[in-house]
This record gives structure tokens, C-alpha cells and sequence, in this order.
């Protein structure tokens, strides 16, 4: 009966030479946990933190707070949403920018808005729905210029 020399390495639990693809095998199972725990915990900690209402007939979480805050709801791949994102930061108009596609209750917002369709913009409460800079203007400065 031949013995192999392990020198050690079954005693600090090292793999011998009849185990090592079982060792592979747990590492690799290892290696795919850890990607997935990380990629879980990224994906919670990285969305938006918004409060949601309580009961779903109630008003919408996307009425501004403040008279100047403007909304800018958009998706990754919109160039109207870049152009009107391009056109508030030319002109310092401070707003939050609510991406329809990386959280799902935004949709519902937007839609409560009357809107399908992005861009939906927001100013003191009044949607216009796609980018319009003339009636932008008129709404940033307090006159009605419903979009329809």
C-alpha cells in the first residue's frame, strides 16, 4: 500500500491530491455567493429612498414640497430627457431627476400625472408633458402654460 506524502496538508485541511477539484468546486461555489450577496446588497443600498404613500388612492409622493422644485421624470435611453436635463443646468434650475426605469413606483407617479410618456416635467405641482422650453419658461415664471 503506497502512502503519499501530504506533508501536512490534510491535517490544516489543505487539499491532497485526490481532493483538489472537490476544493475548486467549493471555492468557485464560494466565489458565485459572495458575487451574489454583494450584487444584492449593492442593488438595496444604491436605489432611491422615497416615501411611499400609505394608501394607493392617496395623493402622489411626487408633489413638491418646496414652490421652486422642479421634477424632471425620465429613462436612460430618451434624448428629449437629455435635452431638457441639458436646459435646466444651463439654466441653474434646481430639480430632481426621477428615473421611471431604475424605480418602479416613479411609473406610477407619472401616470398619475396623466403622462405615458417621458419626459414629464413638473413645476409647482403643474405636469407638461415632453419638452417644451417655451412653455418651461412661462411655468418657471408663474404663469400657466398647461401642456396637453
Amino acid at each position: 500500500m503506497h502512502q503519499h506524502n501530504t506533508y501536512g496538508r490534510q491535517r490544516f485541511g489543505w487539499p491532497g491530491p485526490q481532493n483538489g477539484k472537490r476544493v475548486a468546486g467549493r471555492a468557485l461555489l464560494w466565489l458565485l455567493l459572495l458575487i451574489f450577496v454583494g450584487y444584492g446588497l449593492h442593488g438595496y443600498y444604491s436605489r432611491p429612498r422615497v416615501s411611499l404613500p400609505e394608501a394607493a388612492d392617496s395623493a402622489p409622493a411626487s408633489v413638491p414640497k418646496k414652490p421652486d422644485l422642479v421634477l424632471l421624470y425620465t429613462t436612460s435611453a430618451c434624448e428629449p430627457c437629455d435635452r431638457a436635463r441639458a436646459w435646466m443646468k444651463g439654466r441653474k434650475v434646481p430639480f430632481e431627476e426621477r428615473n421611471v426605469e431604475k424605480w418602479p413606483p416613479y411609473q406610477k407617479e407619472v401616470e398619475s400625472y396623466g403622462g405615458r410618456i417621458v419626459p414629464v416635467i413638473v413645476v409647482n405641482g403643474e405636469a407638461h408633458h415632453g419638452f417644451l422650453p417655451a412653455h418651461l419658461d412661462a411655468a418657471l415664471r408663474g404663469q400657466s402654460t398647461r401642456s396637453r
